[in-house]
């Protein structure tokens, strides 16, 4: 479901880690010495997180299942959230504290 098993989607996430480790500066600290730099990496960073909101059911998806698609790519949404709330301008800081509270009871 998420794309793991696809070629092109590993290769993008494998390019968004590089992204994150070529520029690992707060979102501040890259405008400041680097504003286009900055709103660029914002955009891609917003962008990616807005392709995990999918707000249909799978097809594949049982109604009454306990394992909700939507509630997965919500998960995933919000892991990217976490991952980029202090390298995106207006961060989701609210989700990267829930995230990090969930790895670290």
């Amino acid at each position: 479901m998420s794309g793991r098993q696809h070629r092109g989607y590993k290769l993008f996430r494998a390019a968004m880690k590089d992204v994150l480790s070529a520029v690992p500066d707060s979102y501040e600290q890259l405008a400041a010495r680097a504003p286009k730099l900055a709103e660029a990496r914002n955009t891609l960073l917003e962008a990616d997180i807005v392709d995990g909101e999918h707000l249909h059911r799978s097809i594949a998806q049982k109604p009454d299942g306990p394992d909700n698609a939507v509630a997965e790519l919500r998960h995933m949404r919000h892991r990217r959230a976490g991952r980029y709330a202090s390298l995106i301008r207006f961060g989701d800081h609210y989700i990267a504290d829930a995230v990090a509270g969930l790895r670290h009871p």
